[in-house]
């Protein structure tokens, strides 16, 4: 499937080119049909090829503006419908201006109402928005609806939009729809990106309930490619989930704060007056922006009125309402880290151009750097900044461990609580048990022997069976009370990073879980998933709550 959306001034045909495309009319308000005028979202499809290409019918009047940026959340390309009778408008250049800050590449621009104009129509002004817009894919083309043939105008969409593969980042679904059907309940509509999965999904930290699924006249479990998708829920605490609400395959924190890393190097965009923020189909009007220089790179820091999930590598829209001008930025950081964010603030307010190593110690992978780094999921790390902060954190035992790991590292290297155990284990002489720090003695420890253990074992959870009288016994013996080696049962034994690797597992998953759960998330058999659980009981990470071996977690 693939999934485009309209665009273009109010009047400009984008509903009538729909209906022309598709024999079906998206205007389904009763106040739509009376004035003939789209205000919120539509939805269709046609087929061609065997191809499905689905539709998402846009508002053109100023007042429906947040609909229309909602509806331009992964979709694989765009309608831009011009008027042949008025040319370039109002509205038209604030689509346009929205598509090209929001990263969209593909688009076909559709002269609309040929029939009515008897010279040849002039388009050098589309052909500059072109290179203004510098796109992978995009056509001219013009269409009358009395007199067009409609299957000239899909081939031509076709060659353009399909087989495109335009999202790399993380799988989701913005939902666009949220309403209630008879006998079925709570439906939520959107658009899926690639490789979206539906055995499993979040709502930020929330596990979402679902009765099915389902998409244009086809049933999966994947999304390989874009598609419209409707969802029906349970009839629970699923209830809250709106338009402007993103849906996940993992756990995805909310935040306050987002740094954003501008579109361009120019530092034209006023921040005085109301912003509004569109990102996916979620929008809302904050008043705290500020400017930075980090890197020698303009970035945006927003304070929202509403939290939003920390997705990275995606495309905000910053809209000032005050004089209707746009900017495009891309989220690089999110935190709410009051720390991080007061310091931040101080180096916007005093103009200064900073290095991003002055204020991070995990650095979003987004910002460049001649040093050497160590990568930890969407960030890095420079190899001298993890023998700084080891050296000085050694130094001050005793004082982390009374203020609390935790809080010592986020107030004095704005690193949040689910990260600091991805950085011990960069630390050759720290280990993290429990909120404190525990010194490995690296002057007995035989770091070669745990490699070789560790090579031995595979780097996945399924390890393989370990015969350790085969290995020096004092040896071993100071890798077990060092922590970097721990024995799950009388077969398996693991290094820290398996359990590391653990729990991260475990807080992926709700905070009340059962077996099945934790064998779908690790990809276990049972001979390893209990004996795991067992384990994580015994260390304080889980406990069971019942005798069916359901659990709830205690970190």
């Amino acid at each position: 499937m693939t999934v485009i959306a309209t665009a273009g001034h109010v009047d400009h045909g984008k509903s009538t080119l729909v209906t022309f495309l598709t024999n079906q009319k998206t205007d389904r308000l009763q106040e739509e049909q009376l004035r003939g005028l789209t205000i919120n979202l539509g939805y269709t499809y046609f087929e061609i090829n065997n191809e499905i290409i689905s539709i998402v019918d846009v508002p053109g009047h100023k007042d429906y503006f947040k609909n229309t940026v909602a509806g331009f959340s992964n979709v694989d390309g765009i309608l831009f419908c011009v008027d042949a009778t008025q040319g370039w408008s109002q509205q038209s250049e604030e689509h346009f201006q929205s598509i090209k800050w929001l990263g969209i590449k593909n688009i076909i621009f559709v002269i609309t109402k040929t029939d009515l104009v008897n010279e040849s129509i002039n388009t050098s002004y589309l052909e500059e928005k072109i290179k203004e817009l510098n796109p992978n894919n995009f056509k001219i083309i013009e269409y009358s609806s009395k007199e067009s043939d409609v299957n000239e105008i899909k081939v031509q969409i076709y060659d353009t939009f399909c087989n495109e593969v335009i999202f790399n980042f993380e799988p989701n679904v913005w939902v666009d729809r949220s309403f209630i059907i008879d006998g079925v309940g709570k439906v939520i509509t959107g658009t899926a990106n690639k490789n979206f999965s539906f055995d499993t999904i979040y709502c930020g930290e929330e596990l979402i309930e679902t009765k099915e699924f389902k998409s244009t006249k086809e049933t999966f479990k994947v999304a390989e490619s874009s598609k419209r998708v409707a969802v029906s829920l349970k009839k629970n605490k699923n209830e809250f989930i709106r338009r402007g609400d993103l849906l996940t395959n993992s756990k995805l924190k909310y935040f306050d704060y987002f740094l954003m890393k501008c579109s361009n190097s120019e530092d034209k965009f006023e921040t005085k007056g109301d912003i509004r923020v569109y990102f996916g189909t979620n929008n809302q009007v904050i008043n705290k922006i500020y400017k930075l220089k980090i890197d020698s790179e303009f970035y945006f820091l927003i304070k929202l009125s509403t939290q939003l999930p920390g997705l990275l590598k995606n495309k905000m829209l910053l809209h000032n309402l005050k004089n209707n001008s746009f900017f495009g930025a891309e989220t690089v950081y999110a935190t709410n880290n009051i720390y991080l964010i007061k310091k931040l603030i101080k180096f916007s307010k005093s103009g200064v151009d900073v290095q991003s190593d002055e204020i991070f110690t995990f650095i979003p992978k987004q910002f460049n750097s001649s040093k050497k780094y160590i990568s930890i999921d969407q960030y890095v790390v420079s190899k001298e900044k993890i023998s700084n902060v080891e050296s000085e954190v050694s130094k001050n035992f005793v004082e982390v461990n009374k203020t609390g790991v935790e809080n010592y590292f986020e107030k004095k290297y704005f690193i949040e609580s689910e990260n600091i155990p991805k950085i011990f284990k960069n630390f050759s002489s720290l280990n993290l048990v429990n909120n404190q720090l525990q010194k490995i003695d690296t002057g007995l420890v035989d770091f070669e022997l745990l490699e070789q253990i560790s090579q031995t074992l595979s780097s996945e959870l399924a390890v393989s069976e370990i015969d350790l009288t085969n290995f020096d016994k004092e040896a071993v013996k100071k890798l077990f009370m060092n922590n970097l080696l721990y024995r799950v049962s009388q077969k398996i034994i693991i290094t820290r990073d398996h359990k590391n690797l653990l729990l991260n597992i475990i807080n992926s998953l709700s905070d009340e879980f059962n077996v099945n759960d934790f064998k779908s998330a690790t990809n276990l058999s049972r001979k390893y998933a209990i004996p795991y659980l067992e384990f994580l009981d015994k260390s304080g990470v889980t406990a069971k709550t019942d005798n069916d071996g359901k659990r709830k977690k205690l970190i």
